[in-house]
């Protein structure tokens, strides 16, 4: 992480295939290894264009034209200020696409497997310099589609009256990604700290 203060987000994703010893995929902190088929750590100083609208105009209450984003089927919606958000989601596609700050949407996301995200507060406090603290979004895919998958890209996006919302966007592994076997797993966790 930068040594300067700021908005900070990581992303660490570990892809597993069923082991060839044991017949299931391995969950993190497993003494076996075996299936696994790579690690991502990431690290980043902002999310993309629609997390810096929703951090102006939700945090910091500034409604304005100025401040629209494109939802996942390309609607560009101005955001009104503390606009109800009703879920928080992580999803994955087979999209090699190196991302960018406009992007959107999740490339080519994946519907056959399972996941289920949780939110989870780890710290929040108030220092003389500002609000600081941690938290984290994690969610465990499981490939149920019959056939192998690629995971090339992961993002989290937020739903609210106007749309869903693609507001973090990464790739697993380069160009590549990461080929998932059926009944393979793919962990994410996203860690968003403000220091």
């Amino acid at each position: 992480m930068s040594g300067i203060g700021g908005l900070h987000i990581g992303l660490e994703v570990v892809a597993r295939n069923p082991c060839s010893v044991h017949g299931v995929a391995h969950k993190a902190g497993d003494a076996c290894q075996r299936g696994l088929v790579g690690k991502t750590y990431d690290e980043h100083d902002i999310g993309l264009h629609n997390f810096a609208v929703y951090l102006i105009t939700n945090i910091f209450d500034a409604a304005s034209a100025a401040n629209s984003g494109k939802d996942t089927s390309a609607g560009l919606h101005t955001v009104s200020a503390n606009t109800a958000t009703t879920s928080v989601h992580l999803g994955g596609g087979a999209g090699l696409t190196a991302v960018t700050f406009i992007d959107f949407n999740i490339e080519t996301e994946n519907t056959g497997g399972s996941d289920s995200p949780i939110v989870a507060t780890v710290n929040n406090t108030i220092t003389d310099g500002g609000v600081s603290g941690t938290f984290t979004i994690t969610g465990t895919f499981t490939n149920n589609s019959g056939g192998n998958e690629t995971w090339g890209n992961i993002g989290i996006t937020i739903t609210n009256a106007v749309g869903t919302f693609l507001v973090a966007h990464d790739r697993t592994n380069g160009a590549v990604g990461y080929l998932v076997s059926p009944l393979g797993t793919v962990a994410v966790t996203y860690t968003i700290t403000v220091s």
